[in-house]
């Protein structure tokens, strides 16, 4: 097995774990825990013991993944993580709560 092909097949491993791991964090999202999209779990100090632990291992397997991304000569961030970050960073206050943004990705997923 050639070295470009490892590196391809651990670059889908870790992007297929990613996806589990996402999947997980937004279903207990969808059933009510909150934290998951919403940066405020990481802004508030009283709030920070709450943080939801999938999103300490979507951030370590999001590094190695921008790692081998780089490494392939992808520029661009892997896209599930790119959607999570920019659902951690909307502060629109007219827009729905976690729960139900997180049930409607993982319609999106095709995981409902």
């Amino acid at each position: 097995m050639s070295r470009q092909t490892r590196s391809d097949a651990r670059l889908a491993a870790l992007e297929a774990d990613y996806r589990e791991r996402l999947v997980e964090g937004l279903r207990e999202c969808a059933a009510g825990r909150w934290g998951l999209l919403s940066s405020a779990f990481d802004d508030e100090p009283a709030l920070r013991g709450r943080r939801p632990p999938v999103l300490a291992e979507l951030e370590v397997l999001a590094d190695r993944i921008a790692d081998l991304r780089r490494t392939a000569g992808h520029a661009e961030l892997y896209p599930l993580h790119a959607r999570l970050l920019r659902e951690r960073a909307a502060r629109d206050p007219n827009q729905s709560g976690e729960p139900r943004r997180a049930a409607l990705w993982l319609t999106e997923l095709g995981e409902a």
